[in-house]
């Protein structure tokens, strides 16, 4: 498969993971505006959300996510990765925070398909890179 074209389904997953989520939360604003990200990042530099999927998630995180392991996610504070690339920590702790909250009021049904959903975007930047 040529790599545009799983550039092209990687980024329709990824704007599909936000359509569900906005769905699932209407009023929450970082989901809202994720969205609107993924869309506009999408159309104007496709390359660039496989590129950081791959570089920031697949490369650290592929095979918890590919194992379907939430725990890491759910029990990790991630401020050494936000220290490495220069973020602003309390921020990004904030941030990690409220995602944490969203993930733990998901049903059962919908956190495993966003489980699917990171594994299938795992994948295919892994197939776009290998």
């Amino acid at each position: 498969m040529e790599k545009k074209h799983i550039s092209k389904a990687f980024n329709e997953h990824i704007v599909d993971l936000y359509s569900d989520l906005k769905i699932i939360f209407p009023k929450n604003n970082d989901v809202r505006a994720g969205k609107t990200m993924v869309e506009t990042l999408s159309k104007y530099n496709p390359k660039k959300m496989i590129e950081g999927w791959y570089k920031y998630i697949t490369q650290v995180y592929g095979i918890k996510i590919l194992k379907g392991d939430d725990d890491f996610f759910i029990n990790h504070n991630f401020e050494k990765e936000v220290t490495q690339y220069g973020g602003n920590v309390e921020e990004t702790a904030q941030w990690a925070n409220d995602l944490k909250k969203l993930w733990n009021s998901l049903s059962g049904e919908d956190r495993s398909k966003a489980i699917k959903y990171f594994q299938n975007l795992t994948t295919m930047s892994n197939l776009y890179y290998n």
